[in-house]
Parts: structure tokens; C-alpha cells; sequence
């Protein structure tokens, strides 16, 4: 079954500005990610953006789209590359975040196989569920509202929030959709919880889809503060 994997990328952030094309590695952030998906072997690599700042820097390494600018979150950024570019995208389509450099070409391998295999499984509920990773919350992460936590039970997972929840695991930026479950989200509003959290993924919650986990040992650094990025950042020196 085909799988691509899509970066939606921006250059604005509002928390740390500019951080896709931060460069102090000796090469973009988004160059990293893309790399690491590339490196997944899982299917095609494309990234969509509307700069074309962006495209410069990954055109050596992946293909990409330009799309409207005016999108509320990453999905529909993919949704609408999908619509542009059709021929470019399989039956499982993953959208991995930008700020993911960190993450194992094994966990998006896994990723893709999990989705693959719930389409077999699943059957007509396939258009119901969307899958994700979830790794080990740190202590120190438990308050801090730039770590995404996932109320994980087996494999569903009832909520994301950047509060605290009890029990909870820490969620990477990535998830994976049969493209029929994409060309649904793509067209959807967001809701209050959503917008309140800052969290996409609890519009489709509230939209009535299941979100399934797979957990992962290896816990990849994401990107969402200064410091964030000079932990990356040191970690690539070493």
C-alpha cells in the first residue's frame, strides 16, 4: 500500500520565529526532518509550504508543493497539497511536523505499518481513525505547556492537552491517514478546544475520529523553544 510522508512547513512561529530555517548545524531545520523522513524509505517525501524560501532549501533533498497560505493548521496544509498534486500521494499519507528533526526513521517505518495494517483490520472503520506516537513523558515535562500529552489507554488515545493529564505520555508531532480520513479532516473547522490548546488533532476528536497510539522507546527532541533548538543543536555537534 503506498504511504508518503508530508512536512507541512511555515516560516512564521510564534514561539520561536523563523525556526524551520534556522540554520546553526550547517543546515535548516526542516533540512533535518526531511532527511529523517527520507531516510525512513517508507514512500514518497514532499514537502508543502507556501515559501518559497522552503523550497529552496529542501529541493535537494525531497520534492515539495506550494500551497495557499491561508491554513489553519499542518494537516490542512497537506490536505491541500493532496488536492493539488494527487498523483503525488498514496493511499496512506503521514503528515510529520516540521519541528520533528529528531525523529527515528524506524518510528515513521512503524507508523506507516500501523495505518497499513488498521486499513486490513479495520475495514469500513478505516475512515474513523487516525495514528500517532506517543513515547515517555519526563518528569519535568509533566507542567510544561510546550510538551503535548496523550491520555494513552492500549492503543486509543482519549485526549491531547498541553495541561497536565494523569498517566499520560508524551506525544511526537506526527500522525498518518488513510487519504479518504485526510479529504475529511482537510475540510474541517476548528473547535474551541482546539483553538484553546493550540492542539489540531482535538478537532478531529471532537469531529467524532478515534486517535490510536503506537509507543515508541526512543523519545525524539522536538523543536518548539529557544532552548529546544540549542539542545538540537548540541546534540548535533556531539
Amino acid at each position: 500500500m503506498a504511504t508518503t510522508i508530508c512536512i507541512p512547513a511555515r516560516v512564521d512561529s510564534e514561539r520561536l520565529p523563523g525556526k524551520l530555517m534556522l540554520a546553526e548545524t550547517g543546515k535548516p531545520l526542516i533540512v533535518h526532518t526531511a532527511e529523517a523522513a527520507v531516510a525512513a524509505d517508507a514512500g514518497r517525501v514532499v514537502v508543502a509550504t507556501d515559501s518559497k524560501e522552503l523550497v529552496k532549501a529542501v529541493r535537494h533533498v525531497c520534492e515539495t508543493v506550494i500551497v495557499d497560505r491561508a491554513c489553519w493548521c499542518g494537516t490542512q496544509r497537506v490536505w491541500r497539497a493532496v488536492l493539488k498534486c494527487p498523483d503525488k500521494f498514496g493511499e496512506v499519507v503521514i503528515n510529520l511536523q516540521g519541528d520533528e528533526p529528531g525523529i527515528s526513521p524506524k518510528t515513521l517505518r512503524k507508523l506507516a505499518h500501523a495505518c497499513t495494517d488498521g486499513l486490513h483490520a479495520d475495514g469500513h472503520q478505516r475512515l474513523f481513525c487516525f495514528w500517532t506516537v506517543c513515547c515517555e513523558l519526563l518528569p519535568d515535562q509533566v507542567v510544561d505547556q510546550n510538551v503535548v500529552k496523550a491520555a494513552i489507554f492500549g492503543d486509543r488515545i482519549y485526549w491531547f492537552s498541553r495541561q497536565p493529564l494523569a498517566g499520560a505520555r508524551r506525544h511526537v508531532g506526527v500522525y498518518a491517514f488513510p487519504v479518504e480520513t485526510l479529504h475529511f479532516v482537510g475540510r474541517l473547522k476548528q473547535t474551541w478546544f482546539s483553538h484553546h490548546e493550540k492542539l489540531e488533532q482535538l478537532t478531529w476528536i471532537e469531529h467524532g475520529l478515534t486517535a490510536r497510539g503506537i509507543v515508541v522507546d526512543d523519545a525524539p527532541l522536538a523543536v518548539n523553544t529557544p532552548d529546544d533548538y540549542r539542545r538540537f543543536v548540541a546534540k548535533c555537534r556531539k
